[in-house]
């Protein structure tokens, strides 16, 4: 699971704050994102659309450099006035190669006035004043986020019927009962299959007007229950259950810094925090930044291997991935969470660009009786920053 903020209504100070509750004090790998441009300049690289640094700009810098920044929210918020070009495009890159930020995943943000967006906007339509994903996809820009929210818990898993034709919902009315079971009927008579599970894909590889081709990728949720006050339902007992159950991938979608209300944050708000720990310090759930989930998702689909034995003992080789937009080798640290089952980890070697990896994790049977081998999964250690006594928000 990750949890996809957008950066909306968030100051330094509660950016601060926030991350010291939940990275600091719960140890939970929950990434963030940031703009470059905001007339408000409430968590902003540059203040208003200068080339003026704001505070900001070095809180994230540092959380970048700790593994915890790792989505753009776009170039800036331009919901109010609009006004967003390409020249800006070009001097918000150019400062992030400069420091060094490479981040990959970009997610769309508010209005019709945000005409930087991709796909919904004119940011990959060349000709027009905002085009740039010529220059932020080259820049590192991988995966992006363009709208598209689903209520299915779990992505990268089998759709089961219940959960489309046959809720509860459907189960309590006639009418629905049997119009869904002759839905299902005529849909296996003329297709020969009922469900298609490429559409719970956690991303897929999508073509952009300019002729780019880059990842997609869907967020969990819902339209009106978005802020930080909506949590105790998003991230219920019952939704994190059928995730394990489901065995899927999930990207939340969530604004962090809108509350409903102007009181402290709510007991029940950090009751679903700690729930969320509990589930991943009991190896139920891992939790992680959206940029490492989209990252390891693909590695999982596309990872090519060969498997050789001889008597008693078991060599894997990893090959290469076969992700089609990849343009770089695969690197060692993007198997991080690879895992094989076997059936004696003791007799088995993993090798890697012809050199074995001694670095490996033996685990004993899981739930399913069975022993695997794998890479370690690192966490990004957290380093706690100063801030002022007395948060915004009460965490």
């Amino acid at each position: 699971m990750a949890i996809c903020n957008d950066i909306d209504e968030s100051s330094s100070g509660y950016f601060l704050e926030i991350h010291n509750y939940l990275n600091g004090e719960l140890g939970l790998e929950i990434g963030d994102s940031f703009w470059l441009y905001d007339e408000d300049e409430r968590f902003s690289y540059f203040k208003g659309t200068t080339s003026e640094e704001t505070e900001a700009a070095e809180i994230i810098r540092r959380f970048y450099n700790a593994g915890i920044i790792d989505c753009l929210h776009s170039f800036g918020n331009f919901s109010f006035k609009g006004g967003f070009h390409r020249d800006l495009a070009e001097r918000a890159i150019r400062a992030l190669e400069g420091a060094g930020i490479k981040v990959d995943v970009w997610v769309n943000h508010g209005s019709s006035l945000n005409t930087q967006n991709i796909t919904s906007g004119f940011g990959d339509l060349p000709g027009t004043k905002e085009y740039h994903t010529d220059i932020s996809m080259p820049y590192g820009i991988k995966f992006i986020w363009d709208g598209e929210l689903t209520s299915f818990v779990g992505q990268e898993r089998p759709f089961k019927l219940s959960e489309i034709y046959f809720t509860d919902e459907v189960r309590r009315t006639p009418f629905l009962l049997i119009k869904n079971l002759l839905k299902v009927i005529t849909k296996m008579i003329l297709y020969g299959k009922i469900l298609l599970h490429e559409n719970n894909q956690l991303s897929v590889p999508k073509k952009l007007r300019d002729g780019r081709i880059i990842y997609s990728f869907k967020r969990y949720g819902f339209w009106d229950k978005a802020t930080i006050d909506d949590l105790p339902m998003l991230v219920s007992s019952n939704t994190l259950e059928k995730l394990i159950k489901n065995e899927g991938f999930m990207i939340l979608y969530i604004h962090l810094g809108k509350r409903k209300t102007k009181a402290p944050i709510s007991e029940e708000v950090k009751a679903s925090w700690k729930r969320l720990k509990d589930f991943y310090e009991e190896g139920k759930i891992l939790v992680t930044t959206t940029s490492r989930m989209l990252k390891y998702s693909l590695c999982l689909k596309h990872l090519e291997y060969t498997v050789s034995s001889s008597g008693k003992e078991t060599n894997i080789y990893i090959m290469r991935s076969k992700d089609p937009l990849r343009f770089s080798p695969l690197s060692p640290g993007e198997l991080q969470g690879i895992t094989f089952y076997v059936n004696d980890p003791e007799k088995v070697k993993i090798f890697f660009d012809g050199m074995e990896i001694k670095n490996v994790v033996k685990n004993q049977p899981d739930y399913r009786g069975k022993p695997s081998i794998g890479f370690p999964w690192d966490k990004n250690d957290f380093v706690g920053e100063t801030m002022k006594k007395g948060g915004e928000n009460g965490f």
